[in-house]
């Protein structure tokens, strides 16, 4: 509605003399609109058509890049179909920011606490950003330091103090044959006829939880010492289910014929909580448990796995070890089955057009994009995947957010039978083996945790497995950043149909800014201006070079931190070692302070600055100092106008660009000759002059259309300025200003 207004009031605004809110009102009186929603839609699309101008107005004076938590997205989906051929439903959903920006917001202005055991987890998939609110807020970002986690420990210590009188098992759930585990209880006739008749051909993801299950909830039965099980799953176990609870129910009844010393009533034994009548299915259980039932809890992460509290009162005669002095009438659950959680990222069910999955898909993509955890093609890929057929796979074990989601998961669910300060003498903890398998709980282990998880802690084995992923993750940041940077340059300079004073001022200062820091420490990258943080990627450690490759003009990039790229940013790239071996050039970077080095640092300059800016300001300072001394002429700065067309000009008829090409690059120059004539005639000069700056062979200079274009290709051969390259420069200039003089 917005574009069509602004159609509308281009289209009359001159002839009638109308203002945007008029054309809008029209507009809005044709659509019908009830009142209330006439005048939300008014005030919505001319605040968001004045923000936009102003909005314009300041991302056009710097080229500072906009992290997408504070830009935001906007979806349009439209849907139709073959029934409903003459219509289109059009959807408009717009998230002008991420809740990181909010919280960023609110945290400039006020005291802001967060509490939760998972609030240090390093998760863009179950926590905020942390990396980015600690970049944003810097020192107003607070984390406890080392004496107040000791203080916090020693509280903890003391409400978990009568811990070591508990006997706490951790059980490894392994997969094995359902023959396998039913020998130990009944004959082969009967296993081979509850395989055969129950069990059938059931996929082998769906046996394998069947098998594991079971084996934990036989432990559990034949042990006297427990009294209560939760069983937590990714899909909650009812009677629709894969694997459904009959399977369980008959398994048992079987184990009640052959081995059990009394029967178990499996309609009575088996209780599951969704999410349906909750409350009233959570009342019945804790009745039933307080009464000393012995039951088996089916449940999902979704259901109970965050803020359900599922202690229940001591039965009578039922000894419990108190470990702390909190005095209670309640107890915990005795033991826990944990499922490796899955389905960590949204999943669209097939010929489901659900926006809320597509929608929360976008957002997880997006996160995962801005830590670098996959890569900006990835990440388009897998968003268009949500409009087709939603088949997306992410191994949980490959980033880091999953990985640290699928342990606050587990952590969250071990939470439920912590809740009291009364314990059964004995714990039992059944982990799937997937579990050690998949997940490194390297992020949780100097964190204070309650003892039962702090023990599924100490039993795995994988430790700081995403020291690599860190450093794809950082290359992957890079590309993301830099891509952002290149579209934000684009519009800068491309699009500028009229510099102002200010932008003029910026890019000159910026240029100077480079040439004097193509390497940043970390200490000094946070003391910048969001406007000049841009131009820098972040180092996984400290470094003065990296490589990278990309195509048509970074379209395509990927940024290296070793040597597989095809292109280098390193001092020698630039030739800085052979700008210091000629002293004219040295005394005057010295003097300028600018970088004769790269020395090592945790940031540089990203691929898009180093090849479009920092090369081009080399160029220019090298080239305007050396023509200026040694042709005694004197370069005029471009007029707002015309600026960035050309570098320079001398008396509005010659023109200046200078270039810094390396020889490969030199038939370039060729792609851009037609591209110079008309910037040549756009800003009416009689010469163009091509100049590149160093080069290691002789070449001769090149004219085209009609010598209105010269190329120069090189004013130092080798590490001597080049005479006779100079000399011939110079005739170009003043036979151009001479034939101007005689046409007047």
């Amino acid at each position: 509605m917005a574009y069509i207004t602004s159609v509308y009031y281009k289209s009359v605004a001159n002839s009638r003399n109308l203002t945007y809110s008029n054309c809008l009102h029209s507009i809005l009186k044709v659509m019908h609109l009830d009142n209330y929603s006439a005048e939300y839609l008014f005030n919505r699309i001319l605040s968001l058509q004045t923000e936009g101008r102003v909005k314009n107005r300041l991302k056009s004076q710097s080229l500072a890049v906009r992290n997408l938590y504070s830009t935001g997205f906007k979806l349009y989906s439209l849907f139709d179909g073959d029934d409903n051929a003459l219509n289109t439903d059009i959807m408009f959903y717009q998230v002008p920011f991420f809740p990181e920006y909010f919280l960023y917001e609110l945290c400039s202005k006020s005291l802001v606490i967060g509490i939760s055991a998972t609030a240090t987890v390093p998760s863009v998939l179950s926590n905020y950003d942390l990396n980015y609110l600690q970049m944003m807020l810097k020192d107003k970002f607070y984390q406890l330091k080392d004496y107040h986690h000791e203080h916090l420990k020693e509280k903890s210590n003391q409400l978990i103090q009568g811990y070591p009188q508990v006997k706490m098992d951790l059980i490894k759930v392994e997969n094995q044959p359902l023959e396998y585990l039913f020998g130990g209880f009944l004959d082969d006739k009967v296993i081979t006829s509850y395989i055969t008749d129950f069990v059938g051909s059931i996929d082998a993801f769906y046996l394998e939880r069947l098998t594991k299950m079971l084996s934990a909830i036989f432990d559990f039965l034949t042990d006297s010492s427990v009294q209560s099980m939760l069983i937590f799953s990714n899909q909650l176990i009812n009677n629709h289910s894969k694997p459904n609870i009959h399977l369980f129910k008959r398994a048992v009844q079987l184990l009640n014929q052959q081995y059990f010393e009394h029967s178990y009533d499996v309609d009575s034994l088996f209780v599951t909580l969704n999410s349906q009548n909750f409350e009233k299915q959570k009342t019945q259980l804790l009745k039933k448990l307080s009464k000393g039932e012995k039951i088996v809890i089916f449940t999902s992460y979704k259901t109970v796995g965050v803020g359900q509290n599922l202690q229940y009162d001591i039965p009578e005669n039922t000894p419990v070890i108190q470990v702390n002095n909190r005095n209670s009438h309640s107890k915990d659950i005795d033991c826990i089955y944990l499922d490796l959680p899955t389905h960590l990222i949204a999943r669209k069910e097939k010929d489901s057009n659900s926006m809320e999955t597509i929608y929360r898909g976008i957002f997880q993509m997006e996160y995962l994009s801005v830590r670098g955890e996959i890569s900006p093609a990835q990440c388009k890929y897998f968003i268009s995947q949500y409009f087709t057929d939603g088949n997306i796979h992410l191994d949980t074990d490959k980033t880091r957010s999953m990985n640290n989601k699928a342990i606050a998961i587990i952590q969250q669910a071990v939470g439920r039978i912590c809740r009291t300060s009364n314990k059964n003498a004995v714990i039992k903890l059944y982990i799937d083996d997937k579990v050690f398998q998949t997940c490194d709980f390297s992020d949780f282990k100097n964190k204070i945790n309650n003892p039962e998880f702090q023990k599924i802690i100490e039993t795995s084995y994988k430790n700081h497995s995403f020291e690599k992923a860190e450093i794809e993750s950082l290359q992957n940041q890079a590309v993301n950043h830099t891509l952002r940077f290149k579209n934000k340059l684009y519009h800068f300079v491309y699009n500028n149909k009229q510099w102002t004073s200010e932008q003029i001022a910026y890019w000159q200062a910026m240029r100077q800014h480079l040439l004097k820091y193509p390497t940043l420490s970390t200490e000094a990258f946070l003391e910048l201006e969001d406007n000049y943080q841009s131009f820098y990627i972040q180092m996984p450690t400290l470094r003065n070079s990296y490589t990278y490759t990309q195509e048509q003009d970074f379209s395509y990039l990927q940024i290296y931190f070793g040597i597989q790229g095809k292109s280098n940013v390193s001092a020698e790239d630039v030739k800085l070692n052979k700008i210091q071996q000629i002293t004219e050039l040295s005394n005057y970077f010295e003097q300028q302070g600018y970088a004769l080095s790269f020395e090592r640092q945790d940031y540089m300059l990203s691929p898009v600055a180093y090849q479009n800016i920092y090369k081009g300001a080399l160029g220019e300072t090298i080239g305007k100092k050396v023509l200026e001394t040694h042709l005694d002429i004197q370069l005029e700065e471009m007029p707002a106008e015309y600026y960035e067309l050309f570098d320079y000009h001398i008396q509005n008829q010659v023109y200046i660009d200078l270039k810094y090409w390396k020889e490969s690059n030199k038939q370039r120059a060729t792609e851009y000759l037609e591209r110079i004539h008309e910037k040549l005639m756009r800003v009416g000069g009689k010469r163009a002059i091509i100049i590149n700056i160093f080069a290691n062979r002789a070449y001769n200079y090149s004219t085209s259309y009609q010598n209105q274009i010269i190329e120069i290709p090189y004013l130092f051969h080798k590490k001597q300025l080049d005479a006779i390259k100079l000399k011939q420069l110079e005739d170009f200039i003043k036979e151009t200003i001479a034939s101007d003089d005689n046409s007047n």
